[in-house]
């Protein structure tokens, strides 16, 4: 049994010895330039390049005693010249060892030395000594092949700069920057407020919207994609903010194109000027989001086109890639009442009435302020809501069918008779209609004294004839009494007769 535990004693600690020796060759590096090692990004972003320069060699190194020897790399020789390089690196004097000279070390100073030496690298159009590509949505890190140890930049085709550490041997760096989006909102009270995604309004009326970019530090070439219904004109933005500031130059930090070759309605690029003067507020992530206010109107010919989706779309492009972000959408709708002008016979069966007149109001005053104008289609038999001074007030059933007034928003209407069909009584009140949004946006619910309904049913009560003068009501009379004067002279000749006898 003794023996058993000495033999034991001594394999356990030979495994400690191995393990320690293996340990330490994993640790430290003597100076093999053959020697590699990896570089995985954590939490990357699909679709985007990640591009990885080696501006120092790692000749040797021991992990234990933190003791690391580098020297330029044979693309980077010139990197200590660069304006500003001499803050952070030196070379030896006595050899071509460098080391950091600055006395900071924290995240900030960092990321100002890793802007620098990416702006060498894009001057001197280094080539990047390895790249590697996330292809995928669900898989987040993601490996390079082996490359050769030392001290990496590492920057992505969005522009971000991701980290610069040493592979000694191999090295996780986290992805931190994310991807730009964009939110977008549509008004429902006419530039007021900006919250909803869907709205409806009236022909000719103007459409406000609201597009929020998030951005994301490091990245660059931000370019606002904006793509309206063809039943919808663009005008001009008139506003824009950040989450620092209400106030924005519009004209000094962005251009706008209007003719894109891409199909977008518009395009928002951001001049150089805005990224020299906020570069550092991005990369800090202060300044977060910038929010554009801009407007279309929809074109009154469509007025017509009920209860159909008007989209507006919008995208954001980034990076030298172009990479595109999610894609936000708001929709916008008009609406339209049908009318039934109509009277019931003696079987209590609906008949159609033809050349009633009816004005349409959005106040239940009765004045011309209030009075809408319509422009009519006799083909489509509608009435479209009109802007133009050009338009009518009045509009007249047609004793065929209910006639339709379009290209009216969500809102509450009062639709007045003005002139009963001859022979038919004139409405004393005007009829009190409310166009709704349902809750999703896509249709509108007409109701009448709290009753949902699909078409404005308008009854005409006939006049009754009532007698007139001259009529059969005094001839009647006059026979009446003719026969009683006939009567009388009979009676009074039998009673002569009588007493002739």
């Amino acid at each position: 049994m003794k023996l058993i535990k000495k033999i034991a004693a001594i394999m356990f600690a030979f495994m400690m010895v191995f393990s320690l020796s293996t340990n330490a060759k994993a640790d430290e590096n003597s100076g093999d330039s053959t020697a590699t090692g990896t570089i995985t990004i954590e939490n990357s972003n699909a679709g985007q390049t990640y591009n990885l320069y080696r501006i120092l060699d790692l000749e040797s190194y021991n992990n234990v005693d933190k003791a690391y020897s580098y020297k330029l790399s044979s693309k980077w020789t010139d990197f200590l010249g660069y304006t500003g390089v001499d803050v952070y690196l030196k070379k030896n004097t006595d050899n071509d060892y460098v080391t950091w000279v600055n006395a900071k070390k924290d995240e900030e100073t960092m990321r100002k030395f890793v802007k620098l030496a990416l702006k060498y690298a894009g001057e001197k159009n280094i080539v990047p000594d390895g790249s590697i590509k996330n292809e995928s949505e669900t898989i987040k890190n993601i490996t390079t092949d082996p490359l050769r140890l030392g001290y990496y930049l590492v920057s992505s085709s969005a522009g971000s700069l991701i980290s610069i550490d040493t592979n000694n041997p191999n090295k996780n760096i986290q992805e931190k920057n994310g991807v730009p989006t964009v939110t977008k909102n549509v008004s429902t009270d006419h530039g007021t407020t900006y919250s909803a995604k869907k709205n409806s309004v009236n022909a000719g009326d103007t459409v406000g919207y609201q597009t929020t970019i998030t951005f994301k530090p490091g990245a660059k070439n931000y370019k606002l994609h904006d793509t309206m219904d063809s039943k919808l004109e663009f005008q001009v933005i008139h506003d824009a903010h950040t989450n620092l500031s209400n106030s924005f130059n519009i004209n000094k930090y962005i251009e706008l194109n209007k003719t894109p070759t891409d199909g977008c309605t518009f395009e928002v690029t951001f001049k150089d000027v805005f990224y020299t003067d906020f570069r550092d507020k991005i990369d800090n992530n202060e300044l977060k989001s910038l929010t554009i206010s801009y407007h279309s109107i929809f074109k009154e010919e469509y007025g017509s086109y009920i209860d159909q989706p008007m989209k507006n779309t919008t995208h954001l492009t980034y990076g030298d890639n172009d990479t595109e972000s999610n894609t936000d959408e708001t929709e916008t709708y008009t609406f339209g009442v049908p009318v039934l002008k109509y009277t019931k016979d003696e079987n209590d069966v609906k008949k159609t009435l033809a050349n009633a007149q009816f004005n349409l109001y959005k106040d239940s005053v009765d004045n011309e302020e209030n009075k809408l104008k319509f422009t009519y289609d006799p083909a489509k038999e509608y009435y479209r809501l009109t802007k133009s001074e050009s338009g009518d007030s009045t509009m007249i059933s047609n004793g065929t069918k209910a006639f339709t007034i379009t290209g009216l928003e969500a809102g509450t209407y009062y639709l007045k008779e003005t002139k009963a069909p001859n022979g038919y009584n004139t409405l004393t009140s005007p009829i009190k209609i409310e166009i709704k949004q349902k809750d999703d946006g896509t249709q509108q619910i007409i109701i009448i004294n709290n009753k949902e309904v699909t078409t404005v049913d308008v009854l005409n009560e006939k006049g009754s004839l009532l007698p007139s003068t001259g009529g059969m009501g005094t001839t009647l009379i006059y026979l009446i009494g003719g026969a009683l004067v006939l009567g009388s002279g009979i009676v009074l000749a039998n009673k002569r007769r009588a007493k002739a006898k």
